[in-house]
């Protein structure tokens, strides 16, 4: 029988070549994302010499060690800092072990970005992967994962368990706790709600925009003239509300009160909104007021970029990101609005926040 000939170690040449990616991907963290990560890392264009200096600082932290980085919106904080989780636990030892805790704006952010690392060890076939224990998951009592689920009310009595309890909370510790419902968790979605501040009521839309990868919140608010403002994003002042539809597309005050509603009652709650910006009349105008407040003393060309930057990138991006899609962002924020003067009306009831 004749002796079968099995190639099982890569030719010398093949593991010099894997040996020299791996000593670059070790030493330059702008190398090891685009080497092991290229769908994700920024490979479309060249990574700016600064990318490979805050790489430096991120792979080359030790423990005990705290590094503080800053970096203006949009250039890859976000990307680099993921990147360097994952090389520390690619090159970590057999037995190491690491804590990460990563603080975000908001609490999605830091989930979304924690995902993307998760993402990448379970299903990034260029990464080696282990299994390593890093906690219980409990169970819901009563769920279909709780012994007690398939139980009858005789069964349940035997345990000495109350066939009354309707289960659905944990048992920590020996105590029972249960998850509380966020509705600000809800992506995409409108939330009106009214919370007392100094003793006011305050009258309040929220809706948090989210893509793959970035979430934004924007928040609308009545004052009490009946004005509304809008919140948004990378926006160091309040916008009112008429001016940034007008700057969105809908220029005309019929235009604007339709998006709102067809509704007498909701729309001659708009007057305080068009009184104050009666002296802004169309996109262009409205664009300008915008740019000179959110970037107050730069050069008119910049401010009139940071505000398109604005309408498109930080105001309501699961919309869409382009100047095309402004117009369904208006119409999007009409029903924000509009829902936002029912609460005031009383047509739809406060739960104070």
């Amino acid at each position: 029988m004749k002796k079968a000939d099995f190639n099982i170690t890569p030719p010398p040449s093949v593991m010099a070549e894997r040996d020299d990616v791996l000593r670059k991907a070790y030493t330059d963290l702008v190398f090891f994302g685009k080497a092991f990560l290229p769908k994700d890392f920024l490979n479309k264009s060249k990574s700016p010499n600064f990318h490979y200096e805050v790489g430096k600082k991120l792979i080359n932290t030790k423990p005990g060690n705290r590094t503080c980085i800053i970096l203006p919106r949009g250039f890859g904080k976000s990307i680099l800092s993921k990147t360097a989780i994952v090389h520390k636990l690619c090159f970590s030892a057999k037995d190491e072990q690491h804590f990460f805790a990563w603080i975000s704006e908001e609490q999605t952010q830091a989930i979304d970005h924690i995902k993307y690392i998760r993402q990448h060890f379970e299903d990034n076939k260029m990464i080696e992967k282990r299994f390593i224990h890093v906690g219980d998951m409990p169970v819901m009592v009563k769920s279909h994962a709780c012994i007690l689920h398939t139980f009858n009310e005789q069964k349940l009595i035997d345990h000495q368990e109350d066939p009354r309890d309707p289960g659905g909370y944990f048992i920590i510790n020996g105590s029972e706790r249960v998850i509380v419902g966020l509705e600000d968790l809800s992506y995409n979605k409108i939330i009106v709600d009214a919370e007392k501040i100094g003793g006011k009521i305050v009258h309040k839309a929220k809706v948090y925009s989210s893509i793959i990868g970035y979430r934004a919140k924007l928040e609308l608010v009545m004052k009490d003239d009946g004005m509304i403002v809008a919140k948004i994003p990378g926006s160091p002042v309040d916008i009112p509300i008429v001016t940034l539809m007008r700057a969105l597309g809908l220029e005309s005050d019929k235009d604007i009160a339709g998006a709102v509603s067809l509704v007498d009652d909701i729309q001659n709650q708009l007057e305080g909104s068009f009184e104050k910006a009666g002296d802004v009349t169309s996109a262009k105008d409205a664009i300008v007021y915008i740019s000179k407040r959110i970037a107050p003393g730069m050069l008119e060309e910049f401010q009139i970029k940071r505000t398109e930057t604005l309408l498109d990138w930080g105001l309501l991006p699961h919309l869409g990101k382009q100047p095309d899609n402004r117009k369904e962002k208006a119409h999007f924020l009409g029903e924000a609005v509009c829902k936002l003067i029912e609460l005031r009306i009383g047509w739809i009831e406060q739960k104070f926040s």
